[in-house]
């Protein structure tokens, strides 16, 4: 967090530089558990070019806090947004920038379905062998017989 506030100018001659080049900004913000419990890090980064803009740390997260953090930036113009999907993280985009396009990360996206996939696909596999494992095993067989 220090470090991020000793570099503003820095990412501010960084964020201009890209809205230069590509007419706007495309922001993404995600939150991490670092400790695995306790309080959340929002990261606010800049997609184009992997910039990470700031950050808060937040015990009780909450949408005005998440406001506060985007309102500094808001003198750039956001092309888009991405998040993975938490609504409070929604909401403070919206109330920033409410015309902007937003979307939800592939990666969290792809993620949360595989999941869900993965719990099916176990399930399954249970049943497979419930269903199969009376079938003769294949060196039951001599090998000079056929299978059918």
């Amino acid at each position: 967090m220090a470090l991020l506030g000793a570099t503003s100018e820095a990412i501010q001659k960084r964020l201009n530089g890209i809205v230069e080049k590509h007419g706007g900004l495309i922001l993404g913000v995600d939150a991490l558990q670092p400790e695995g419990y306790g309080s959340l890090l929002y990261v606010l980064y800049e997609i184009l070019s992997g910039t990470v803009v700031s950050a808060i740390r937040l015990e009780t997260p909450n949408e005005k806090e998440l406001t506060a953090l985007l309102q500094a930036y808001q003198k750039y113009p956001v092309l888009a947004s991405i998040t993975d999907g938490e609504e409070r993280i929604i909401a403070a985009l919206r109330a920033v920038w409410p015309n902007t396009p937003r979307q939800r990360c592939q990666e969290h996206f792809l993620s949360n379905l595989a999941d869900e996939v993965l719990e099916e696909d176990i399930r399954l596999r249970k049943q497979m062998r419930v269903d199969l494992g009376g079938l003769p095993k294949t060196s039951d067989f001599p090998d000079d017989s056929p299978l059918f």
